[in-house]
């Protein structure tokens, strides 16, 4: 479909040099007139203009009659095409997170799908997200002097010990390092607690992980149990599902 779009805009801007001046664009034969740019450009304008239309029809149809689950496959096919979440924030652009959130949209509350096409809504959200912060001119770190970084030092081991407290406790499984994440599996202890314990806990673990790498910016929580994606950490706060 794109490549008809491409093609069109090359024809109609031969058409639009060869009117001006037909020897630019008329390479070949005696006859290098103006009327010879309309039949070659104009007609071929037309034609791929003509095959953009049907290809978008044909897509946007073949859109409409896909299920649930193949709308689901296709936007997971989309999101989650690099083998990891470096790869993926590098490779997937705009065009496609927006093909993804096409498919994931015609996905409806009672399909059954529907939570899972929340999920990976979120996760395109995230994804633009990072991109757009890595666009932007990063900022100078400013070199620290040897006092702050033992002060840093003192603060991250005695962060290591309240995380690994909050483990002992049962109240997380497990902390891990994924790319340029940080995943905390919760478990059942965690859910009792209030809003705000849950973010300050939730903190601990994102403040630890951003102060040795300034990108770590988010903490994705797990349930220990089912494996699936239950909050969001970031510097906006805890964003529980």
């Amino acid at each position: 479909m794109a490549i008809f779009l491409i093609l069109f805009f090359l024809s109609f801007f031969l058409l639009v040099i060869g009117l001006i001046k037909p020897i630019m664009v008329i390479l070949w034969g005696e006859k290098r007139t103006r009327g010879r740019v309309l039949i070659y450009y104009g007609i071929s304008a037309i034609v791929f203009f003509v095959l953009f239309g049907i290809s978008s029809d044909y897509k946007e149809r073949a859109l409409k009659n896909m299920t649930p689950a193949q709308h689901l496959s296709e936007a997971q096919s989309i999101l989650y095409s690099g083998k990891t979440i470096e790869e993926r924030i590098k490779t997937i652009g705009s065009l496609k997170i927006a093909e993804a959130r096409k498919h994931l949209d015609a996905i409806k509350p009672e399909d059954p799908e529907y939570a899972d096409a929340q999920n990976m809504k979120e996760w395109a959200s995230n994804l633009e997200n990072i991109q757009m912060k890595r666009k932007k001119q990063e900022v100078a770190q400013p070199v620290m002097t040897e006092q702050e970084q033992a002060d840093l030092k003192t603060k991250q081991d005695k962060r290591v010990k309240v995380i690994q407290g909050f483990i002992n406790a049962g109240i997380f499984q497990k902390v891990e390092v994924a790319d340029r994440w940080s995943e905390v599996w919760v478990m059942p202890a965690f859910y009792n607690m209030d809003y705000d314990s849950k973010a300050t806990y939730t903190n601990i673990v994102w403040a630890y992980y951003i102060a040795g790498d300034p990108k770590r910016e988010i903490v994705m929580l797990y349930d220990s149990k089912t494996g699936k994606h239950v909050g969001t950490y970031s510097k906006h706060g805890l964003d529980m599902k």
